[in-house]
């Protein structure tokens, strides 16, 4: 079942969209504390996102740059306006679509099947699974799940981006505040004890696996992955 996060301050066309999305086979979303936007997301994992430009907090064009940078899902920009610059600016920072007014709850849905289709489904010939190795230790983003050999352990979402940031970076060390901005849940960082206590259960469950002390602090900087090869 496909996850969408609707992301609107407009209650009435929230409201009606979820209702005609009922109809088809998704799990629907709406965010009612602005001040959490990225905690549904976190929550949620969302395979499509409805982001409107204005929001009751922060606008929209702040949090497409924000999701942007951490999730790779179509979004589908709702414009309160028809103007041209508006929809530029959206595609520009991220944004798949635009939609403008007036608004077509089943033109939208019709979008929102095209562009799970396109991304997830029936027009993906050969659809691939991604994933990234690093001497044997197997990291599978869209499942959670980290494999050494035979055994697996799943992730939470943020252990998840924890680990997705350590293997692009990899051998290279990611900063403190790097790592503590990708799972804040509120738009501002983490504390280093929370994010230390997130390196601790990733820790732990990739010993679980047969690969000792796989993140290791490095001292006023930040951590990195350091697998050996014998693990």
């Amino acid at each position: 079942m496909y996850r969408i996060l609707i992301v609107d301050g407009n209650v009435n066309f929230t409201s009606t969209l979820k209702t005609y999305l009922k109809q088809e086979p998704c799990k629907v979303v709406t965010v009612k504390n602005f001040e959490k936007v990225m905690k549904y997301l976190n929550t949620l994992d969302p395979h499509l996102i409805l982001l409107g430009a204005k929001l009751p907090v922060l606008d929209g064009f702040y949090w497409l740059q924000k999701i942007r940078s951490r999730f790779t899902c179509p979004i589908i920009f709702i414009s309160n306006c028809k103007n041209e610059k508006e929809q530029i600016q959206a595609i520009e920072k991220g944004a798949d679509d635009c939609i403008i007014p007036p608004f077509n709850c089943k033109v939208i849905v019709t979008k929102i099947k095209r562009y799970l289709r396109r991304t997830y489904g029936e027009y993906i010939l050969h659809p691939l699974e991604r994933f990234i190795e690093i001497k044997g230790l197997i990291f599978y983003p869209e499942r959670l799940q980290l494999q050494f050999k035979s055994k697996q352990v799943t992730l939470t979402n943020n252990e998840r981006i924890i680990i997705e940031l350590l293997f692009l970076q990899y051998p290279r060390t990611v900063a403190h505040n790097a790592l503590s901005s990708a799972i804040s849940t509120n738009g501002e960082s983490v504390s280093e004890n929370t994010l230390y206590k997130n390196i601790i259960r990733v820790n732990k469950k990739i010993d679980i696996l047969g690969v000792r002390k796989a993140i290791k602090v490095v001292s006023k900087i930040g951590y990195r992955l350091d697998i050996k090869d014998n693990d």
